[in-house]
């Protein structure tokens, strides 16, 4: 995942958002991130759409890590 994301453009202490349930892939996301050498934006999947793309602008995180489920909650985010 660090490699992808550094691939698509993530430098250090680029704030990426992470909307995953609990679970391996949560952790696994995270430590992504973090060896990409970026910050991570945790969202819960509960919150409404509009909330998500609020702390999303908020954080000025241009990208977004997320499972297949959850991905129209993003719009625009890679």
């Amino acid at each position: 995942l660090a490699h992808h994301l550094r691939a698509l453009g993530v430098r250090p202490h680029t704030p990426v958002g992470v909307l995953l349930d609990r679970g391996p892939n949560l952790l696994a996301a995270f430590l992504g991130v973090w060896k990409a050498g970026a910050s991570y934006v945790p969202i819960d999947p509960s919150y409404p759409a509009e909330r998500i793309a609020s702390m999303l602008e908020t954080a000025g995180a241009a990208f977004a890590v997320t499972q297949e489920a959850y991905g129209e909650r993003f719009g625009g985010f890679t």
